[in-house]
């Protein structure tokens, strides 16, 4: 479990009926596949690939004890976009409810988040959002949430470390 200042993460457990019940209503939203092409096969991905790295995760987003969706976490120890090389990266990525859209959540959780990721993991420079050109509200959600567009990269966003 994950605490932040509004919400709490829970690993996503596919024997929690719970978790089985939003990730199944996450998949069946219209605009599912700007998540992933296949969110069950991603979750599991996900677990694999924390078992190894300690970083990569899928979370149950709970606000107000409700389920509201989840969220991606996802390590990259290095990746080439553009030709450009970027190296230990951690990137999220939000799949919310339709009913808890157009409230602020999705950017309050993306701040929170990766203030958190920046905090547990010093050693990252950044937190990314990786978010197709077409996807306006995602990219307004991103942006809202202190995300900078990378120049170079349409769909690539950072966020930095908050000042201290």
């Amino acid at each position: 479990m994950l605490k932040l200042d509004h919400f709490t993460l829970e690993l996503f457990n596919e024997d929690n009926e719970e978790h089985v019940k939003l990730k199944n209503a996450i998949i069946d939203m219209k605009d599912s596949d700007l998540i992933s092409k296949n969110i069950d096969a991603y979750i599991r991905r996900n677990k694999d690939l924390g078992a190894v790295d300690n970083i990569t995760r899928t979370y149950v987003v709970a606000y107000d004890n409700d389920y509201i969706g989840l969220t991606f976490v996802n390590y990259h120890p290095e990746e080439v976009i553009n030709g450009k090389k970027y190296s230990e990266e951690i990137e999220i990525g939000l799949g919310i409810l339709p009913k808890y859209r157009n409230k602020g959540l999705g950017s309050s959780l993306e701040r929170e988040l990766s203030d958190k990721l920046l905090e547990i993991f010093p050693r990252f420079r950044f937190i990314v959002a990786k978010i197709d050109n077409d996807n306006l509200p995602s990219i307004k959600t991103a942006e809202n949430a202190g995300f900078k567009r990378i120049i170079d990269n349409e769909y690539h966003y950072e966020r930095l470390p908050k000042k201290k």
